[in-house]
């Protein structure tokens, strides 16, 4: 079923708990929402989008997870050789096969390019693309979005009319809603926010002359958030305001996301510079295409690239056909950012793998299988061994977090369980949310990402590596994971002390 779902008190509405699996039987134990976290952005996001729970569309097969996207565009790729106008023509003979015709109209397309220009691969990013599909990704890309609005009363069969593009040889997708890496009031990983009385102990003296952006929510004013010395915003335009109303609670459940995540850089590479940029567009949802858009718009041409790219949101995907499960209608506009990132060979993208406790994949993480460039991080709880340490273990590893997805897309993974960090200012998550006053205790992939980039740039200012030999260095020290959670490597700090490349006593056993 496709659903429309506008009532506020989604937001808030509890969630029967889910026991909890073993790793050894199918990863870490599921305490997913699914359902509420895409009803949350669509009612954040307002008309135009939807809940696709599978029921009538079969976006997935079993099991599906209820995603949420666009109901008035479709999203294209097309080949180089064909025009904007004969892209339109064919959703529009796409639409009449799957509506009827006169009832929809299609508006004004919105195209994003991105001619990465050639360079010459250096001896590591070269091997990891020898064994990499990614040889047969365009040079040039070009992501198209069509819109679309129905003059019946139903929402547009964006997924069918997807379907029926690729039977015909034009790549195209839902304009997926993206979902941070934590999930709303109620289904948060481990619970929302706690307060706390300091960050982590800065690792001092590394990260010097490196540099991070950060695409997620924006940066609040000093007032609404304390605010790490090392961020700053790209622009004016990159602010966000956690609190419009100014009742004392958090207008959406992943406000104060994009300083959470600086403050983990402040910790473990203080001397780095953190740039935020605002991805969400006005109603604090970003989409696919929104967020590649900024993404695209704040790279394409820029004189001074950040070593780290962070993105800790994403989207399960619907499959391509009922018969053709795991093959996924990508999102498009990430995977153009994906490939462009890749070419360009000056940065490396950590993304988190998600909170869903699932082996399904999680876009954009999930492209490391198509791009050497990105790292998918899921999360490690490093609280439980015998350091007692949020951030570090002794084995370089720890057992994974609940609430982590997993599988053989995950490249990394990271400590993400009460991580102390910068936080909001006067806030509250809910109705009986405590305070949070500057500093606060969070868990999720969102932190587990930034911390494997916070090695990674913490070997670059350390070896003068490029972002690609910092990752084969700091990938090269850590442990295997086991195939239960699909493999993978635990890249854990043996402590806080010791370097990212530090490698664990041979004594101690794997934990993951």
């Amino acid at each position: 079923m496709i659903r429309r779902t506008w009532a506020v008190a989604l937001l808030l509405a509890p969630l029967a708990a889910v026991a909890p699996m073993s790793a050894v039987q199918a990863g870490p134990g599921p305490k997913p929402a699914p359902l509420a976290i895409s009803q949350a952005l669509v009612t954040a996001f307002g008309p135009g989008a939807a809940v696709d729970d599978s029921s009538t569309t079969q976006c997935m097969g079993t099991p599906a997870i209820p995603l949420a996207y666009r109901t008035d565009r479709i999203i294209l790729r097309p080949p180089p050789t064909m025009s904007i106008a004969d892209a339109v023509n064919r959703v529009v003979t796409a639409l009449n096969y799957e509506m009827g015709p006169g009832t929809f109209s299609v508006g004004t397309p919105d195209t994003i390019t991105w001619d990465p220009p050639p360079v010459t691969p250096t001896p590591v990013h070269a091997a990891a693309r020898a064994s990499s599909p990614a040889d047969d990704q365009p040079s040039s890309w070009r992501v198209v979005a069509v819109p679309v609005t129905s003059l019946v009363d139903h929402d547009v069969p964006v997924v069918k009319a997807a379907r029926r593009l690729r039977a015909g040889g034009l790549t195209a997708s839902p304009d997926y809603l993206l979902w941070p890496g934590d999930g709303p009031l109620g289904v948060w990983p481990e619970g929302p926010p706690v307060p706390t009385t300091g960050p982590g102990t800065p690792r001092t003296g590394l990260g010097d002359g490196t540099m991070v952006a950060v695409y997620d929510t924006g940066v609040p004013d000093p007032s609404a958030a304390n605010l790490p010395t090392q961020l700053t915003r790209l622009t004016s335009g990159d602010v966000e305001v956690p609190d419009r109303n100014g009742d004392g609670y958090a207008d959406l459940y992943y406000a104060v996301h994009l300083t959470a995540i600086a403050g983990i850089f402040a910790t473990v590479v203080p001397d780095a510079s953190v740039v935020g940029v605002r991805i969400m567009g006005a109603n604090g949802v970003a989409t696919d295409f929104s967020a590649a858009k900024r993404m695209v718009n704040t790279l394409r041409g820029t004189s001074v690239w950040p070593q780290v790219i962070v993105n800790s949101f994403g989207s399960p995907a619907c499959d391509v056909g009922p018969a053709d499960p795991g093959a996924a209608m990508v999102p498009l506009g990430l995977q153009m950012v994906a490939g462009a990132v890749d070419q360009k060979q000056q940065a490396v993208i950590v993304a988190a793998a998600g909170n869903l406790a699932t082996d399904r994949p999680f876009y954009p993480a999930a492209f490391q299988d198509e791009f050497p460039a990105m790292v998918s991080v899921g999360a490690l709880d490093a609280t439980t061994d015998a350091d007692g340490d949020p951030w570090t273990s002794a084995s370089r590893s720890a057992a994974p977090a609940t609430f982590s997805n997993y599988g053989s897309w995950v490249t990394a993974w990271a400590p993400g369980v009460s991580l102390p960090t910068y936080h909001a200012v006067g806030l509250r998550f809910g109705a009986d949310g405590a305070l949070i006053n500057g500093y606060a205790d969070v868990n999720g992939t969102s932190f587990a990402a930034p911390i494997v980039g916070a090695y990674i740039l913490e070997q670059i200012g350390r070896t003068g590596q490029t972002p690609q030999e910092a990752w084969d260095a700091v990938r090269g020290s850590g442990r295997a994971c086991s195939a239960a959670i699909g493999g993978g490597v635990a890249v854990a700090l043996t402590s806080e002390t010791d370097t990212s490349t530090t490698s664990a006593p041979g004594s101690l056993p794997t934990e993951c």
